[in-house]
């Protein structure tokens, strides 16, 4: 996997000047200019993006939008982004600790490189998709997990337990004051 980008935009605000997505990942590395957002990560169960949370003057509700590229059969473009202070390093040690240890199985990395240095080993685990020999649901799958995809997450950030409190209680965002 590999992230192209990240943007995050205000839901609902009455302002045409706020309303401009703010580019938060840009080229697979973190564009903010301000360290709220850490170089994104590999974990065990694709890349995380941590951001600080902040909210916009005008509403409380924000909207973060990544652009995903998964490359399930060759290797996605690698980036090396500069670190950002209070962020977690990308290295060895960094990703060793705090992680569970790893399964005892053939991971996809391991598999494209499996691929690229023998093409002929992906021709038999999986027949062509120009033969016709593979069904109709795994090559759907397959065209389904590769490429680009778009995932997006709608927060609410607020600055107070009792804000807080509130949203829990009634479900909607406290009015400004």
């Amino acid at each position: 996997m590999h992230i192209t980008g990240c943007q995050v935009e205000p839901v609902g605000s009455p302002f045409e000047w706020e309303r401009e997505p703010l580019p938060i990942v840009k080229e697979g590395c973190q564009a903010d200019n301000v360290g709220l957002v850490c170089p994104p990560q590999k974990t065990d169960y694709g890349i995380r993006v941590t951001v600080e949370a902040f909210r916009y003057q005008s509403t409380m509700q924000v909207e973060y939008t990544c652009l995903v590229r998964v490359c399930p059969f060759a290797v996605c473009s690698k980036t090396t982004c500069p670190s950002v202070d209070g962020c977690p390093r990308d290295d060895l040690i960094s990703r060793s600790f705090g992680l569970r240890a790893k399964r005892q199985s053939v991971s996809l990395e391991q598999m494209q490189k499996m691929f690229a240095a023998n093409p002929s080993l992906y021709e038999k685990l999986l027949p062509s998709l120009n033969t016709g020999k593979m069904s109709q649901s795994l090559s759907q799958q397959l065209l389904t997990l590769s490429g680009d995809h778009k995932v997006s997450k709608r927060l609410v950030v607020l600055n107070s337990d009792e804000e807080l409190q509130y949203y829990v209680r009634t479900g909607a965002v406290p009015d400004k004051r």
